[in-house]
Order: structure tokens, then sequence, then C-alpha cells
């Protein structure tokens, strides 16, 4: 949590994603250079479990710090989203049945948009919104993965 204080008033906010897992179903063209080295790209679907919050609160002071208004909201967002994957990599096969390759693919699933709570004040007199939010979640990212591979 993030907080700043400012005369007379103190502002926090706490925002969170997550990425649960990431699947991808891609193909692969790619050169073979000699007899054992392939260069390649890679391009396909790519699709994740996701999750994210916005929490956010205000108190601003009065005259003294017995006299303050506090406002909070919240909100939150979970599921499953599709998006892309493109990327490049390489194979080189060093043994008959034995090769090794470094990939690296590039995913871009969108955003989570979702509402956040109404700000509203515990004032005395009686409790009122301030203004409503909207928060947005990207999720992309980079991955760089190595293998081993026998080929039976």
């Amino acid at each position: 949590m993030q907080r700043f204080l400012l005369a007379g008033a103190v502002f926090g906010a706490s925002v969170s994603r997550a990425l649960d897992y990431l699947g991808t179903v891609r193909g692969r063209l790619g050169l073979l250079f000699g007899p054992s080295p392939l260069f390649y790209g890679t391009v396909g679907l790519a699709y994740g479990d996701v999750s994210a919050s916005t929490s956010i609160a205000q108190n601003v002071f009065g005259h003294s710090h017995l006299d303050s208004s506090v406002w909070a909201g919240a909100g939150a967002y979970s599921g499953t989203l599709v998006g892309w994957t493109g990327g490049a990599g390489a194979e080189w096969m060093f043994l008959p049945s034995w090769s090794t390759r470094v990939e690296y693919p590039h995913y871009d699933l969108g955003a989570g948009n979702y509402c956040v709570s109404p700000l509203v004040s515990n004032e005395r007199h009686s409790p009122f919104t301030v203004n409503a939010l909207e928060s947005n979640a990207r999720f992309n990212g980079d991955v760089i993965r190595a293998g081993l591979n026998y080929h039976f």
C-alpha cells in the first residue's frame, strides 16, 4: 500500500495483479541451416487465468485529528483471458536423438477492466458518494525458455 501525506490528508492505494497460469497453442515455421541448426518463428493462441484488485483510501483531517473524514473503495477482477502469442527460437540437434532449444515468446492476453466501488465517506451527517472509479490491469509479458528434447 502506497501512502501519501499532504496537508491535512492521507491518501493510500493498493493495486495487485497475478497470472495464475499461462498456456499456448502455437505453430512454428523455420529454416534448417545445414544438417542441424533450425531457426524458427512461432505464433498462436495464448490463454491464462488472471486476477487483479484495487483498493483506495483517503483520510482528510479537519481542524483536529478527531474531526476527520475517511473515504474508501475497492474492486477486483478474476477470470480467464484469451489472446495471442508470437516469438522466435532456435533448435540444435547435437546427437542423433537429442536436441536442445531456446525460444522467446511474447504473449498478450489483453486487459481486465473492473469497477472500483464508489468512494464513500463516513461523514457524521450521512455517507455520500464522492466518485466512481474504473481500474484496468494489462496482462502481457515475455518468456525465455530453454529445453532438452529426446526424439523417438
